[in-house]
């Protein structure tokens, strides 16, 4: 894995030179809720919500791949985090069932079920990423109402806030990567793209949950691929 990290960071150092202070690092959700680990590495239970591939090797894939980077492109990291009320409208309650069942929002959309995760203020939401590596956090998924995949934009259409930040820092250029790949990275990348920002997403930070009905796990990676090349989202 750290031969991968090495030609991943320095095929961006070569692609992006001249251009480094024009960076922003976004690592989507690198929060314990969503690990093997749970909240506790030394007492590991499993996260409320766990990706799977997102064992203790990918959490140290993370940090060691956003130290290079940061190190290397002498970027600013911007770490997003759920940040859920206890209510919110995505949780399993009143018999719905994670992962499997679904329900209509106030916009009329048809929205997965999911377990309780990425409590505002509870461990399982804290991020795993060394706290001396990030810069900047931004909370999305706080209001109980709206579902929030996009750290750009709500399920309500709204957008967050995060695009006018990056721009305040002079930044146009996304670095991204984390969890999970087919929610929050996906939709994530697909926003930024909308907004005008040249986006490069790194494979080897990111795993996912692959969840479509009637889809194989195959099914579904070739179709994120085809979104994100699609929306001329730069791969590594």
């Amino acid at each position: 894995m750290a031969g991968e990290i090495e030609e991943v960071v320095s095929a961006l150092e070569s692609h992006l030179q001249g251009r480094k202070q024009e960076v922003a690092i976004l690592v989507v959700d690198p929060q314990w809720d969503f690990t093997e680990f749970g909240s506790d590495i030394l007492a590991p239970t499993v996260g409320t919500l766990p990706v799977p591939g997102a064992d203790l090797r990918y959490m140290q894939t993370v940090n060691e791949l956003t130290r290079k980077l940061k190190d290397c492109l002498n970027a600013p990291v911007w770490v997003t985090q759920d940040w859920h009320p206890i209510d919110h409208c995505s949780f399993s309650a009143e018999g719905r069932q994670p992962f499997v069942d679904t329900y209509i929002d106030a916009q009329g959309k048809t929205q997965r079920v999911w377990p309780v995760h990425a409590v505002a203020d509870t461990p399982g939401a804290m991020p795993f990423l060394p706290r001396e590596l990030i810069d900047h956090v931004f909370y999305k998924g706080v209001d109980p109402e709206v579902e929030a995949y996009s750290s750009f934009r709500d399920e309500a259409g709204r957008w967050t806030g995060l695009a006018d930040e990056l721009r305040q820092a002079g930044r146009s250029i996304i670095v991204l990567y984390g969890l999970a790949t087919d929610f929050c990275v996906l939709y994530t990348a697909l926003d930024a793209r909308e907004l005008g920002f040249e986006v490069w997403w790194l494979q080897v930070g990111s795993r996912g949950v692959f969840i479509r009905d009637s889809q194989s796990r195959e099914q579904v990676e070739h179709e994120i691929l085809e979104q994100m090349r699609t929306a001329e989202v730069h791969l590594l």
